[in-house]
């Protein structure tokens, strides 16, 4: 759990589980839930890597025709500097 952020990162991933509830196979459940804040802690790192480090950042598109897309790719100076992630 990130330390300075946890609680937000906490309360973010509470909220989206709320939102999403009615589009998920499975209506609620700690697996969900630790899914959502492990998505959220990941954003909140990326961020911080983002942040410190002046260059132009973009992402990749979203890969809508797998569904199974976790993240998409990011770019850092239009080189790729993560590969996009999947479930």
């Amino acid at each position: 759990m990130l330390t300075f952020f946890g609680t937000i990162t906490a309360a973010v991933s509470e909220e989206l589980s709320d939102q999403l509830q009615d589009y998920a196979q499975e209506s609620a459940g700690p697996a969900r839930n630790t899914h959502l804040l492990r998505l959220c802690e990941r954003a909140v790192t990326i961020q911080s890597m983002i942040k410190r480090h002046p260059s132009e950042w973009t992402f990749g598109n979203w890969d809508t025709k797998s569904g199974s897309m976790s993240f998409p790719s990011v770019f850092r100076d239009g080189t790729e500097f993560m590969r996009a992630e999947y479930i």
